[in-house]
């Protein structure tokens, strides 16, 4: 029986997820993220509460409790992301650099199936046709 995936926290998935970008996107990321959320991070004025009205201050007040946190949180898991992206990319040079031309060429459309087949059975990770 495959493993299930471990449960992971919404910030590990955000900083999945923009590791895929390249380091320096990343890096833009965070910087217009905290000048976006500081924006909007800026406490409610409030000279006197309108019945009608109230709603809109609540909405707000909201908004700007969760850009508080969020101009830190946010450019933060960004940098991080940015990290991930500048190793995983660093990685990625090192396995191109140590393959030679003959290792590549060597390899034909079998021994690559047969291969990635091994490799996911392995790692639990099939289609279910059996």
């Amino acid at each position: 029986m495959p493993r299930r995936r471990a449960k992971t926290s919404p910030i590990e998935d955000f900083v999945a997820v923009v590791a895929l970008m390249p380091w320096w996107a990343c890096i833009a990321l965070a910087l217009v993220s905290y000048l976006v959320l500081h924006g909007l991070a800026q406490p409610v004025a409030v000279a006197s509460i309108d019945p009608h009205h109230l709603e809109q201050l609540i909405t707000r007040t909201f908004v700007s409790g969760l850009a508080m946190v969020g101009q830190f949180v946010v450019p933060i898991a960004c940098l991080v992301a940015a990290g991930v992206s500048a190793t995983q990319r660093r990685r990625r040079g090192a396995l191109l650099a140590s393959v030679t031309h003959a290792q590549v060429a060597g390899v034909n459309y079998l021994g690559l199936s047969a291969t990635t087949i091994l490799a996911d059975r392995r790692w639990g990770v099939g289609l279910g046709l059996r």
